[in-house]
């Protein structure tokens, strides 16, 4: 684990504390999630890179992930530190779903994208206390008619518009922000139920919980 040697420009020192934090952040999930592999492979690979927090993840398969570290990043350092925290965290949570990058469905409907997408980021703010810009979302009329239109669209949606950046409206994160709203409804609504306990449950009985009339 922890394996940073392909960082460019990184010191050692800032290269011993990535290690070790990894090894602890790792500890930190598991005990959340118990299903985590033990054997988790970590590797960097700064094609993944939000330039905005200087940190970015990718979980890529069952037994790896992959994170983006700005060593050059200006800003923040203690903050970036810790929203890569937020970023291992997230990705462990998609590894255990099962919502990882080698096996990924094409055919995936973005409904379902969106409730893994927001599960996973729900649980990076909720347990490493980050606060990334597609786990908030605006007032109900708005988020209902974003979840509306995201349970329409065709499985050849338009990826980059609707999970990143709509250059039309100029809004962002729409996939992960309807997602986070029907992970915060069903919490809500099912005050038994943590975060953790959505790791194994399907989008569909995710959103039967939420409860959300159309």
């Amino acid at each position: 684990m922890g394996i940073v040697r392909h960082l460019p420009n990184l010191g050692e020192a800032e290269r011993l504390l990535l290690e070790q934090s990894i090894l602890i952040w790792h500890a930190e999930v598991k005990t959340l999630l118990p299903d985590l592999p033990a054997n988790l492979k970590v590797e960097f690979d700064n094609s993944r890179l939000i330039d905005k927090y200087g940190v970015g993840g990718f979980a890529a398969s069952k037994d790896k992930i992959e994170l983006a570290f700005n060593p050059g990043f200006i800003g923040n350092k203690e903050k970036q530190l810790n929203d890569l925290r937020g970023s291992y965290f997230h990705e462990n949570y998609h590894v255990v779903q099962g919502f990882v990058g080698n096996e990924f469905d094409k055919e995936m409907s973005a409904i379902d994208n969106a409730i893994y997408e927001g599960t996973a980021t729900r649980f990076e703010s909720l347990r490493a206390k980050t606060n990334p810009s597609w786990g908030e979302y605006p007032d109900r009329k708005t988020v209902m008619s974003w979840l509306k239109s995201v349970l329409s669209l065709p499985k050849n949606y338009d990826w980059g518009k609707w999970k990143f950046y709509d250059p039309e409206t100029g809004n962002r994160w729409i996939i992960y922000r309807v997602g986070v709203f029907i992970v915060d409804e069903a919490l809500a609504k099912n005050p038994t139920l943590k975060i953790e306990d959505l790791v194994k449950k399907s989008p569909a009985e995710i959103l039967e919980i939420a409860e959300l009339s159309q």
